[in-house]
């Protein structure tokens, strides 16, 4: 952004004419400006972090030793460039000189490369790249990612004994040596977060776990199913207001998913008659499945695509048990 002296500050864009003789300063300008004015919009519209819903998300995983994988992915640091990291990457992760327990980080950064080197015999004078390289560079490094150079994609606490990395088996509180992704900041996004399809498909899932959760509420007198039910209600909101992108709507099905196995825990405690019902076992086994995904390390996007279609298939299955289960179950025992 150019500040002219005598004028006011502002975007300053080359107007062309006929008849303007250019130099290559002007394009040089004219570049610059298109440069800052794209900046500015990922800083403003959408803010430094890691693009959701793109390739693999930049995730970091453990590989059981001292290393770690970076997939693909694009983030957007606090000066507004684009890093796009095209490949999975390997770092290993050094403990030479470090004195543990130590917190290191893992870091994406922005970086330009000169390339297409070019020159003329007619004038030797004349020579340089004709292509600048943007590109992304891994690092893990211990010292606290500057926000406006560097985007955070995970954090490891290295212990005295450290011999391998590995994947958080509480991703909510990471033991020593384990990836912690609690700190990653999301780059916001304008419009829906999810593709037509899936909003068509989440749309009558929803429907449908109104309608399957009720039924469980009330003529199955389930109390959980009653916060499950305000869960799907929270969900329809949201989605109504296309305000979700893929990972928090992940993050929503784990909430609904805990309300549902909430249920299962109450029906065999307090309604055993209801695991007799035929439904049962494939109600369970949708559960288990739901819960498996949930825990995978894959895109974003197919994983919801998979929990919208078990969650279908939820629907039913408790459609179907209470359609033909008494309208009032009373404790048993």
């Amino acid at each position: 952004m150019s500040e002219p002296a005598g004028g006011p500050p502002g975007f300053k864009r080359l107007n062309f004419f006929k008849g303007l003789v250019t130099y290559y300063t002007d394009w040089i300008d004219n570049e610059t400006y298109r440069r800052d004015k794209h900046r500015w919009h990922n800083m403003r519209c959408h803010g430094p972090g890691v693009v959701t819903g793109y390739q693999s998300e930049l995730l970091v995983t453990g590989r059981g030793d001292l290393s770690i994988e970076v997939q693909p992915g694009c983030a957007i640091d606090g000066s507004g460039n684009e890093l796009v990291l095209w490949d999975t990457q390997i770092k290993q992760v050094r403990t030479d000189g470090l004195k543990l327990p130590q917190t290191v980080y893992v870091v994406a950064r922005y970086t330009e490369e000169l390339t297409d080197f070019i020159s003329y015999k007619q004038n030797l004078a004349v020579r340089g790249h004709r292509r600048v390289l943007e590109g992304c560079e891994i690092d893990v490094t211990p010292l606290l990612p500057s926000v406006a150079r560097e985007v955070e994609l995970a954090r490891i606490l290295l212990d005295k004994d450290v011999r391998a990395l590995t994947d958080a088996v509480d991703p909510e509180a990471p033991k020593p040596n384990e990836i912690d992704l609690r700190y990653v900041l999301r780059a916001g996004r304008a419009g829906a977060g999810v593709d037509a399809t899936m909003q068509l498909g989440l749309t009558s899932m929803l429907a449908g776990a109104r309608q399957a959760l009720g039924m469980m509420y009330r003529g199955g007198r389930v109390a959980h199913a009653q916060d499950a039910l305000h869960q799907v209600i929270a969900m329809s909101a949201v989605h109504a207001a296309e305000s979700s992108d893929t990972r928090s709507t992940l993050e929503l099905f784990a909430t609904l998913l805990e309300l549902q196995i909430a249920i299962y825990v109450e029906i065999k405690l307090e309604h055993p008659r209801l695991t007799q019902l035929p439904q049962h076992g494939e109600w369970v086994s949708q559960l288990r499945l739901m819960q498996e995904t949930l825990r995978e390390r894959t895109p974003a996007g197919p994983r919801l695509t998979l929990l919208i279609n078990t969650q279908h298939r939820i629907n039913d299955i408790v459609r179907a048990m209470f359609a033909s289960a008494p309208t009032t179950v009373g404790k048993t025992g």
